[in-house]
């Protein structure tokens, strides 16, 4: 069997989990580059159909979702079936432990970490503690981090300072083709509600992402006979208890909870919405974290109503609202200051810095320099990197 370049590891599905966007798109980046790539995911419907939709000739290999523990020991028996010279490990649990006693050829264990899920504060403590012990232990057995935060890259270097260069910050990304926007169905949307003001939040419906914030200023919205609606995004375990926490706070004529929708329909919400909603407060989750929400948000170059910490505002710097942390006058305050520039706005991001394809050639050099990869000098010549 012939070697590869890189075997991918994934844990879960395109559609509902954020942080396997990286494999997903990384690895189709790659392989558009002329790289061997392989990737080991579940077979869920939306895997099998994404990697032939996007055209690239990637080694997939699916298996059938199953629990935690038969998942381990399904990908124990698939990674030694093959040989790569690096695998690229996305997640953070029990379905994201590889064995390296099974892996031919010595390659290098690259770990990706986008966040820390042990510091989710509404877990319970036990599962906190099981997070914290998986955390341990990728931290501990990976030949090098792809880290999205800088808080990331700091505990990288904290924890494994023998490593050194083979810490890489890189943060998350967005493909292009994500957002192309379709005009009639921006414009079906912008008027579906009477072309009143249209706030827009997109995210996983789970409480520790403080969409309760929403419901507040929905309540101001309703206080000051407003006209503005926010429109929220997005399926998730909390969605029941979030609707229903809007029909006893007698705000549903200001806020409303869509649901899910899908990936190739959310350029055009963005696109369709006068100011973007980002409650994103000081806790030790979030500044661990590289939210994807913040770059979709920078390629539709609307406005952004959020909080004045980490990633976010690294990525959008001084042309983001911000209001004060949980005081939601100063966000209603910030979303009427958002609402007055929106037709004269410009974030100034170009987006292709947002891109997968400038993440994928950031992580190539890192791997040249290395040695952990042949010199792309060298893959030229046998045709292997595409132009």
């Amino acid at each position: 069997m012939n070697k590869r370049d890189i075997l991918f590891v994934g844990i879960a599905s395109v559609e509902t989990d954020a942080s396997q966007h990286k494999l997903y798109f990384l690895a189709t980046a790659l392989a558009r580059r002329g790289l061997k790539v392989s990737v080991l995911v579940p077979s869920h419907p939306e895997n099998v159909a994404f990697f032939p939709q996007h055209g690239q000739d990637i080694e997939t290999i699916f298996f059938p979702p199953c629990s935690p523990w038969q998942e381990m020991w399904t990908k124990f028996i698939l990674c030694g079936r093959g040989e790569w010279s690096c695998v690229y490990i996305v997640g953070v649990g029990v379905r994201s432990l590889i064995s390296r006693r099974r892996l031919r050829g010595r390659p290098k264990i690259i770990q990706d970490f986008d966040e820390l899920p042990s510091l989710i504060d509404t877990f319970s403590p036990l599962r906190r503690k099981y997070l914290q012990a998986i955390e341990n232990f990728l931290w501990s057995r990976a030949d090098g981090f792809v880290c999205a935060s800088r808080f990331l890259v700091n505990e990288a270097h904290r924890r494994r300072p023998e490593l050194d260069r083979a810490i890489l910050a890189l943060p998350v990304a967005i493909a292009p083709e994500e957002c192309q926007a379709e005009p009639a169905l921006a414009t079906a949307l912008r008027h579906q509600d009477q072309d009143r003001p249209l706030y827009l939040y997109v995210g996983s419906m789970n409480r520790f992402y403080q969409i309760d914030e929403l419901i507040e200023l929905a309540k101001i919205l309703r206080a000051e006979q407003s006209t503005a609606f926010i429109s929220v995004l997005g399926g998730g375990p909390d969605l029941d208890y979030l609707r229903a926490s809007a029909v006893t706070a007698k705000v549903t004529n200001w806020i409303g909870f869509a649901g899910h929708i899908a990936r190739e329909q959310l350029a055009s919400y963005l696109a369709a919405a006068d100011v973007l909603l980002f409650p994103f407060h000081n806790t030790p989750f979030n500044v661990s974290r590289c939210p994807t929400k913040a770059f979709h948000y920078a390629a539709a170059n609307r406005p952004v109503v959020t909080n004045r910490l980490g990633e976010v505002e690294a990525l959008l710097g001084e042309t983001a609202f911000y209001y004060r942390e949980a005081d939601i006058k100063d966000m209603a305050d910030a979303c009427r200051r958002a609402m007055v520039s929106r037709e004269k706005f410009s974030n100034g991001i170009a987006l292709e810095s947002l891109t997968w394809d400038r993440r994928a050639a950031t992580f190539l050099d890192w791997l040249y320099d290395l040695g952990w990869l042949a010199p792309e000098k060298n893959l030229a010549e046998t045709g292997r990197i595409k132009p």
